[in-house]
């Protein structure tokens, strides 16, 4: 197994983990630093369904039932537009 495979999955273990116990202070930056390092990096939005499936969808819920999925969603979307930025100046 190489190392930016190894990376990944310690990264997506440690998203899980911490979604789990809605540690969320620790899933974000990591879930920016793997949208930063790899390409097509869905695990944050993924960790923002899961919570949002565990935790803050019920019954009766409007759009705010899935507002964990839609700032995960808008953090991958500006981490990539970073990404393309930053290397468009370089």
């Amino acid at each position: 197994m190489n190392k930016k495979l190894s990376l990944r999955i310690t990264l997506d273990v440690i998203i899980f983990v911490s979604v789990i116990f809605g540690w969320w202070f620790v899933a974000i930056p990591l879930g920016a630093i793997g949208a930063w390092v790899f390409p097509r990096y869905a695990e944050l939005v993924i960790a923002g369904f899961l919570y949002d499936i565990l935790f803050g969808i019920g019954r009766g819920m409007s759009i705010l039932g899935y507002a964990y999925t839609i700032g995960a969603a808008l953090l991958l979307g500006f981490v990539a537009y970073m990404k393309i930025v930053v290397k468009n100046n370089s």
